[in-house]
């Protein structure tokens, strides 16, 4: 079965009219295997059905991965300062209790004997 990724560029790109010697040579330049290419294109041949037409789209690069968006980097940013201001202001209220408390805050003064 033929790449689906190069299957789907031949197609849009047969339906905005290129030609499929031009669509050939992009997906060589972008690194494709010329067997998968000739995969692809047997399967369109076969098909014969396009999809509905759409924006011209460039070639794919052969491994290319998708990368990280901008919006999840600044999103854990964003998270992890909020966690650092946490931390600040619980270490902050703990100590400000203690210096208030200089007995560490027992409820009960530990010299009264306890009644059951």
């Amino acid at each position: 079965m033929a790449n689906q990724e190069i299957v789907g560029y031949i197609k849009r790109n047969l339906e905005n009219k290129v030609g499929m010697d031009s669509i050939k040579s992009a997906l060589l330049q972008s690194g494709w295997p010329l067997n998968e290419i000739e995969e692809a294109i047997q399967e369109v041949n076969m098909t014969g059905a396009a999809p509905p037409p759409e924006q011209k789209v460039p070639a794919p690069q052969a491994g290319e991965k998708k990368g990280v968006s901008k919006k999840l980097i600044i999103a854990v940013i964003v998270l992890i300062i909020l966690f650092v201001v946490f931390l600040y202001v619980a270490v902050k209220i703990v100590t400000d209790f203690r210096t208030m408390f200089p007995g560490g805050g027992d409820i009960i003064p530990m010299n009264v004997p306890f009644v059951s």
